[in-house]
């Protein structure tokens, strides 16, 4: 699976990874280590799965559009980042 990860992050923004027997994706947003659990079982499918999220994550991060609470309601950062939001 490791081999799998790898090529699915090369040259890319974020990793999808493996923590604790599930996938999880990592990257910064407005200067902080965002970490986040997918919900998925780490599979090849569930990663590629999880990378097309995170690409998209990415692409509307460059492009000003991505609103943290909007992808992940529940995450114990979202207050935090909805106040970092407001100040951009």
């Amino acid at each position: 699976m490791k081999e799998i990860l790898d090529a699915l992050n090369k040259g890319k923004k974020g990793r999808v990874r493996i923590m604790n027997g599930a996938l999880w994706v990592d990257f910064r947003y407005l200067g902080r280590r965002v970490r986040a659990h997918t919900g998925y079982s780490p599979t090849p499918e569930n990663a590629g799965l999880a990378r097309r999220s995170l690409d998209e994550i990415m692409k509307r991060i460059g492009e000003g559009t991505f609103e943290f609470a909007g992808v992940f309601p529940d995450h114990p950062q979202r207050f935090e980042f909805a106040r970092l939001e407001k100040g951009r």
